[in-house]
């Protein structure tokens, strides 16, 4: 009877560690994820940004060249101001900032609670640290479904920055 005990303990102690093994590997996943999300989210709102000041700088340049009759300089002005609202159409930036910028912090909210799981949840019976590592694969894979991916270097810029320490708290 003893034995079995032991036994089941033994095998319980397994098991909470791989959980914290794999939440820390889930952590990792989602650091490095939303992280890529990030940087895309950032290079895009430049781009957008840019897109929308540039039409109406070229706008104003050109309306002020008018007043030098510089033809040339007045048709090139009106020229960008006028293509650039169609690249910004055409690149759909609002539409995909806003998937971007709601599947980073999905990502980020996922990354907490994988450390909290490791950290904090690892310190309860097997049955709850199941449970919540069991809730938090349920949303880990729920958030997969969307499937925005990235560019390379997203991740090649993402893997710099955390390896450089930017994303590591001061008080750990």
């Amino acid at each position: 009877m003893v034995r079995g005990i032991w036994n089941k303990e033994f095998m319980n102690q397994e098991i909470k560690a791989e959980i914290i093994k794999e939440s820390n590997r889930q952590q990792e996943s989602c650091l490095y994820t939303s992280t890529s999300l990030y940087v895309w989210l950032r290079r895009k709102r430049l781009y957008e940004n840019w897109l929308v000041i540039v039409p109406v700088v070229c706008g104003i340049l050109a309306s002020a060249s008018l007043l030098d009759d510089n033809k040339l300089l007045t048709g090139g002005l009106a020229i960008l101001a006028s293509i650039a609202p169609a690249i910004y159409k055409a690149l759909k930036l609002g539409e995909y900032i806003d998937s971007l910028s709601r599947e980073a912090s999905v990502y980020k909210n996922l990354q907490d609670e994988f450390r909290q799981i490791a950290q904090i949840h690892s310190n309860e019976s097997i049955e709850i640290l199941k449970d919540v590592f069991s809730r938090a694969m349920d949303k880990m894979n729920k958030a997969r479904e969307t499937s925005i991916t990235p560019p390379e270097w997203c991740f090649k810029e993402a893997q710099k920055k955390i390896k450089q320490s930017d994303y590591s708290f001061d008080c750990d």
